[in-house]
């Protein structure tokens, strides 16, 4: 395996799950494939996954459901690297599981609230009512 760990860009999960350009995505699997065998790293930071999120729900109409098992598919590959992955599971949790309409950033700050055991947060944002995480206003 190469002992260099490459970043992810979003355009890349997002041609792999889209199949927008499928001769991209051709090359998109091929790349997956390399790291699953071991031949390649990758790291997929969390903006990363925020913007694959939001071009996907935004741009390609895919629901919750949709992203979230697209993206786990792409986690459980072997060689791909996701800092502090509970922190985005946690967020997926919150994200697809809450019964409210909330969005991903949203999930992912009460998913941040959650694992960093903090006591809520600070915000206008009356979605976190809705999730049981503690907000104040200023």
């Amino acid at each position: 395996m190469t002992d260099k760990t490459h970043l992810l860009d979003a355009n890349i999960l997002i041609r792999y799950f889209t199949n927008d350009d499928p001769k991209k995505a051709e090359r998109c699997e091929a790349l997956f494939k390399k790291v699953a065998a071991g031949k390649e790293k990758i790291l997929l930071n969390h903006l990363t996954i925020a913007e694959v999120v939001w071009v996907l729900e935004s741009a390609y109409t895919f629901g919750k459901d949709a992203i979230v098992d697209s993206l786990l598919r792409v986690f459980n590959t072997p060689n791909i690297v996701i800092p502090d992955a509970d922190l985005i599971l946690t967020t997926f949790s919150v994200w697809r599981l809450s019964g409210y309409k909330i969005d991903y950033m949203d999930a992912y700050n009460a998913a941040w609230i959650i694992t960093n055991d903090l006591p809520g947060i600070y915000s206008y944002d009356r979605d976190f009512d809705k999730i049981d995480i503690s907000r104040k206003e200023p």
